[in-house]
């Protein structure tokens, strides 16, 4: 484990292998991070919030540096300099990809056949179906890609942890994403279908 206190020490130490600097590092930048994106990142909190950017920034900085390829980070000043870098590219790699499922219909209509199809399983009338079957095509209009993605595992039977290791979030990131796909049910007047 890392006895010494200096940046280029543990990133030198998670070259050989040092887990004890990954610790170090993550204590030290992590809180940070988190901090920075979300005064600075500009990503709805809907595509992807603060923590998981400074998680997965910390993971890939980590993974990184193991394999040597930041040897030339020599202070806490060039580390901070790099880390802010990766953490606003994957923030605008977040919105990217956030855009480019919300424009994608097969998604909309994966989530809806199944979704409607758990409905129709429980029993209830072809006029109760379709009554919900248009509340629920209010509800999937509103709500982004990873939001339906989030749905959908839900529906097919994803535990929260299951959903979060699919979606490369943290598990409180997925519950505060189906809270919100909850209430937005309840607004429509639909039983939550994935309780």
């Amino acid at each position: 484990m890392s006895t010494g206190h200096s940046v280029s020490e543990w990133v030198r130490g998670l070259a050989e292998g040092d887990r004890g600097a990954a610790v170090q590092l993550w204590r030290r930048y992590y809180p940070r991070l988190v901090g920075f994106a979300r005064r600075r990142a500009q990503t709805p909190s809907v595509v992807c919030d603060e923590e998981d950017l400074a998680s997965q920034t910390m993971q890939s900085f980590l993974e990184r540096a193991e394999r040597g390829r930041f040897a030339s980070i020599t202070n806490r000043q060039a580390l901070w300099c790099l880390l802010r870098t990766i953490v606003m590219r994957k923030a605008a790699n977040a919105r990217r990809d956030a855009y480019r499922r919300k424009r994608d219909p097969r998604a909309t209509a994966a989530v809806a056949v199944d979704s409607i199809g758990v409905a129709e399983r429980r029993g209830g009338s072809a006029e109760d179906t379709a009554c919900l079957r248009e509340r629920f095509d209010r509800v999937l209009g509103g709500l982004d890609g990873e939001l339906r993605a989030i749905l959908d595992d839900r529906i097919r039977g994803y535990t929260n942890v299951e959903i979060a290791a699919r979606a490369r979030r943290s598990v409180p990131t997925i519950e505060r994403r189906l809270r919100l796909i909850r209430e937005r049910c309840r607004e429509e007047g639909i039983d939550c279908l994935f309780e």
